[in-house]
């Protein structure tokens, strides 16, 4: 948003870019009880100012609001991590192959590209087989025959 052409949405990015910047810094060097009571301040002000304009500043300030409790979950819990690395990493081999097919001819097509790579990261988080699970699923079609989903937990 600090790049549109727009001036007052290049200037609500601009002023948000900083405080956005140091949030990521924040995942690995938490701050101090002050630090964070004013890197929040700072960011409340930025948000009170843009919430109520019906541009995508606006939208994007009040996503904000929503959010806030969200930011800092990777502290309180252990098992949260404070980047999206990993579920990049688990995306990386589905767009490869979709690059190197050259995607799908149809809607369908896509439909099924994104259960099936989904059930296979599912599989491959849980040390599942990938090939029993679409078994399990594609026979849980024939009638009276629920999918067996205990594997999930």
């Amino acid at each position: 948003m600090a790049q549109r052409r727009d001036p007052a949405l290049a200037a609500c990015g601009q002023s948000a870019l900083p405080a956005l910047q140091r949030l990521g810094h924040r995942a690995h060097e938490p701050p101090s009880g002050g630090q964070g009571q004013a890197w929040y301040a700072r960011l409340g002000r930025l948000m009170e100012r843009d919430q109520q304009r019906s541009d995508e500043a606006g939208r994007l300030t009040r996503r904000w609001a929503r959010e806030m409790a969200s930011l800092w979950v990777f502290r309180r819990e252990q098992s949260v991590e404070p980047t999206t690395h990993l579920a990049d990493r688990g995306r990386r081999w589905g767009v490869m192959g979709r690059k190197t097919a050259h995607g799908t001819a149809s809607e369908q097509g896509h439909r099924w590209g994104e259960r099936t790579l989904s059930l296979r990261q599912t599989c491959r988080q849980l040390g599942q087989s990938t090939f029993d699970g679409l078994v399990d699923a594609v026979t849980s079609l024939f009638p009276g025959r629920q999918p067996d989903l205990a594997w999930l937990d």
